[in-house]
């Protein structure tokens, strides 16, 4: 299947759904599982189409660093501490779901100087479609806003494949030890844990993410 054959499946999935308040769509998946790049697209695809879209980056909710690392445990530490999902909650996805309009400018972690920095603004209308990306996504307290869950698998052979292509020539070859030590862990964990691809209403096989196969 190619993307824009999966991506109409998608678009009519939503056209299905009422509209009475902002349709809320989960992407997931691993790290490096391609979730940017098909959500972008995604998101390209369903405004051609006269869709009001809104983005919403995982990676943009990151706790600072120091509070990312605390505890002795550094899976179960990047599991709690990783990401500010009340504040996701709160701010967006809670008053999106109650069908309340939202224009909101928040100040976010950039994650490479580890500062408050990152300035993004929201804006969801009762008839945004608003996609929602993110690793550890499917879990609380931020599961239950989903009305549509897509799923993006790679193996974890993958993974590694492209952290060497795309992290360690930004980062370091040091960055390979993180995730054998911590991310890959925690993904683990969470697969085990939530059974994500389950509870996906899309399971995608991203593997070659130029065309992701439905599974």
């Amino acid at each position: 299947m190619y993307r824009d054959d999966l991506f109409a499946q998608i678009a009519d999935t939503l056209a299905g759904m009422p509209t009475t308040r902002a349709r809320l769509v989960g992407l997931n998946g691993v790290d490096t599982s391609g979730k940017t790049v098909f959500t972008n697209a995604l998101a390209e695809f369903l405004a051609a189409r006269g869709q009001h879209v809104t983005l919403i980056h995982g990676d943009d909710f990151h706790h600072p660093r120091a509070l990312r690392s605390q505890g002795p445990d550094p899976v179960r530490g990047y599991i709690a501490h990783a990401f500010n999902l009340p504040l996701l909650e709160a701010a967006l996805l809670a008053p999106a779901r109650r069908g309340a309009s939202v224009d909101k400018t928040l100040t976010l972690l950039d994650l490479d100087s580890d500062a408050f920095t990152l300035t993004r603004r929201y804006v969801i209308r009762p008839d945004t479609v608003v996609l929602v990306e993110g690793v550890l996504l499917f879990r609380p307290p931020v599961d239950e806003y989903f009305d549509l869950r897509i799923f993006l698998h790679v193996s974890f052979d993958e993974v590694l494949r492209r952290v060497a292509v795309r992290d360690v020539p930004r980062y370091g070859p040091g960055i390979v030890d993180r995730y054998h030590a911590r991310y890959i862990p925690a993904q683990q964990w969470y697969l085990a844990t939530y059974r994500p691809q389950e509870r996906s209403d899309f399971v995608v096989d991203n593997t070659d993410y130029q065309n992701p196969v439905r599974e």
